[in-house]
């Protein structure tokens, strides 16, 4: 089994609103000559208000400076858990924020894979992020595209960059899957061709893992929990 890792909850103040955050670890898996290995980890955070909140709405409201809070009572605690590969939602302000590299740098047995929320992240500010990211001494940091196939924007950012990494949005993967699985082999094969690693998420039951696994692309869903 690869479960999720929950990791310590804390209490964060906001606009004079006491919030829980209760931030947890999602495997990432890949396979590697017929085993499953858990290459990644992403931070993913429920947070109760006093009631429970949707995390995009809540993170889009919050300032950066109150995301790099949230991010470093979490990092804090990874040492302690071993993990030493994390993906991170990022937007595309905080992309460009110097303080979210500072913050990164002070982890540095950990390599990091930004995960860009926005459909379409310029050329531009990803130039100017990996930038930053080369003038953070021992920073391992790089760039994926985000929930791929939630908008014609990212066919767009494909043509004018080449991400470190792409994840393959689970609603496009149920759909194809489901009533186009053609379609879907050759997505994936056209990803693979603009990045070095392509993840699959929404992968639920054993033949959708093996699917991916097939097509030679990593996988995230709850199917892992059972594995």
């Amino acid at each position: 089994m690869i479960p999720p890792m929950p990791l310590t909850p804390f209490r964060l103040e906001l606009d004079g609103k006491n919030y829980l955050i209760k931030p947890r670890l999602e495997p990432i898996a890949m396979d590697k000559s017929g085993a499953v290995h858990c290459f990644a980890y992403e931070l993913l955070c429920t947070v109760y208000g006093p009631e429970r909140q949707d995390p995009h709405r809540f993170f889009a409201t919050l300032s950066q400076g109150d995301v790099l809070r949230i991010y470093n009572q979490s990092l804090q605690q990874l040492p302690v858990q071993g993990v030493h590969h994390l993906t991170l939602n990022i937007s595309s302000t905080l992309l460009l924020s110097p303080a979210l590299y500072q913050l990164l740098a002070m982890f540095p047995n950990i390599v990091y894979y930004l995960e860009l929320s926005e459909n379409s992240p310029g050329l531009q500010q990803i130039m100017l992020a990996q930038q930053l990211i080369q003038s953070v001494e021992g920073l391992r940091a790089y760039i994926w595209l985000d929930d791929f196939g939630s908008s014609f924007a990212n066919f767009d950012s494909l043509l004018h960059h080449s991400f470190d990494g792409i994840k393959l949005a689970k609603e496009v993967f149920w759909g194809l899957y489901d009533h186009d699985r053609d379609l879907l082999t050759k997505i994936l094969q056209f990803l693979k061709k603009n990045s070095p690693l392509v993840v699959v998420e929404g992968v639920d039951s054993p033949e959708r893992y093996d699917f991916v696994i097939t097509n030679n692309c990593a996988a995230q869903g709850y199917f892992l929990n059972s594995l």
